[in-house]
Parts: structure tokens; sequence; C-alpha cells
């Protein structure tokens, strides 16, 4: 009961209420037996200050496609029979597993220039608290290489090319408060923001080392862009957040 009361001190008035709706909710049309229906979605997201005319800007560049493989994806939650018998354990809503989970493995989160939104599944959930998500980036070949996450833009009229094999588990947590109130059928999207995915990548220090008129950011290190590849890494797990 202490890790509920934390969570519950930690977060705000809206997670409180959403607690009080849970335990009196009963039994109606929306919620009946202790389950709703539960979407989850896939998007990106940038400041209003990084989308001109529709299109993104992200790390001083244009951003004109960007899409990633995603797998094995689950969400913890505080159940509403849970906390109404006083446990305070987190539980596992599993939403995929393995790579055919999904309608297709690979996600298109900006598409010409604009941001997209992907339904990842729909699934009949407990009612509860919902706190976090984890996942897998996956990987699809494309050109005979694997790639969890490709993204491509334009920086100073030149092509550029980030993309990664990293294929780790990530985590994506609830923003603002501490979990999301499930007691009727919801919605949550994983997010990706562009501003921490860039944050302190200097787009400008990349160089074209081949000289084929392409900059490229990537594992294989063909122009010799290693250290900005790492800052992109790093910055996966921060990039990711759980919205509703």
């Amino acid at each position: 009961m202490k890790k509920l009361l934390k969570i519950l001190n930690q977060g705000n008035l809206c997670l409180m209420l959403g607690l009080v709706m849970l335990s009196c909710l009963g039994s109606d049309e929306d919620g009946s037996n202790g389950y709703s229906e539960l979407k989850m979605n896939l998007t990106a997201t940038a400041s209003e200050d990084n989308i001109h005319e529709g299109v993104v800007h992200a790390g001083g560049m244009l951003i004109k496609d960007f899409g990633l493989d995603l797998r094995d994806l689950s969400i913890g939650y505080f159940s509403e029979a849970g906390i109404n018998a006083g446990f305070d354990r987190l539980e596992t809503l599993t939403f995929s597993e393995g790579k055919d989970a999904y309608s297709g493995p690979h996600f298109k989160l900006v598409e010409d220039g604009n941001l997209q939104s992907n339904l990842l599944g729909e699934k009949n959930a407990p009612n509860g608290l919902y706190q976090e998500v984890t996942f897998q980036l996956g990987n699809s070949t494309g050109s005979g290489i694997a790639h969890s996450l490709d993204l491509e833009g334009n920086f100073e009229g030149k092509t550029v090319k980030i993309w990664t094999e990293n294929t780790g588990w990530l985590k994506a947590s609830a923003i603002n408060v501490n979990a999301y109130a499930v007691y009727t059928n919801s919605e949550l999207t994983l997010v990706v923001d562009f501003q921490k995915l860039f944050e302190g990548l200097d787009i400008s220090l990349a160089q074209d080392g081949n000289g084929d008129g392409k900059i490229e950011i990537g594992p294989n290190n063909l122009d010799g862009n290693q250290s900005l590849l790492l800052i992109f890494e790093q910055n996966l797990q921060a990039a990711f957040h759980l919205q509703q």
C-alpha cells in the first residue's frame, strides 16, 4: 500500500479524481465487469516553432521521413481490482508478442515531411491506473541492411540519413502525472519527442566523408560521424513518453 500512496502523493488532482472514479464506477456500458477497450497509438511530436507550413524541422534539419520497428510492447498498470483489494503491485498487460503481432512491423512517424499517427492495437484491458510502457525496437531490412530506426531529411541543401541497428529495450512513462486512469474506453499514445531526440546533436558537425553527396550517420560509419550516432542513440530513451 505504501507504493500506491507514493504514486498518489506524487501525482496531481486529476490522478486522485481518477482513483475516486475507479472506485465508484460499478458496472455500466463502458468499463463493465472491470474492463474497458484500450487503444494504443504511436506518433511523434514537435513544438509549434519547429513545424513550418506543416513540415517538421528538428536539429536544424527539415525532416522528410522517419520510421521505426516496434515489437513486444507491454503496459505496466495498477488494476482497479488490486487497488480495491489493497494491493499495490504493478501488473503487466501485453500488447504484442513477437515481430508479427502488428499488421506491419515498420511504422511511419513522419512521411513526406508530415507527422503521422499509427494505431498499434486495441485490447480489452483491466480498469486501473496505467503508468508506463516497455517495448523493443525491431529490425527491418532495407537495401540489405538491418534498420530498427531510420530518419531522412535535409540540412543546408544536403540529404542527411540517420539510422540505427539498436534493438534494445526502452521504457516510456506517463508525462506530467504518475499514471493515467483507465475506467472507460480510452486511448494511450506512445510519443517520440523530436526536441529530446535531437538534444545535443549538432548536425552542422556532420560530414560527407566518402563524398557521395549524402551525409550518413549510421553504425557503418561510412562518413565518419560515429560520435553523432552515439549522441542520437543515447537520446532514444529520453525521447519517448506516454500520454493520454
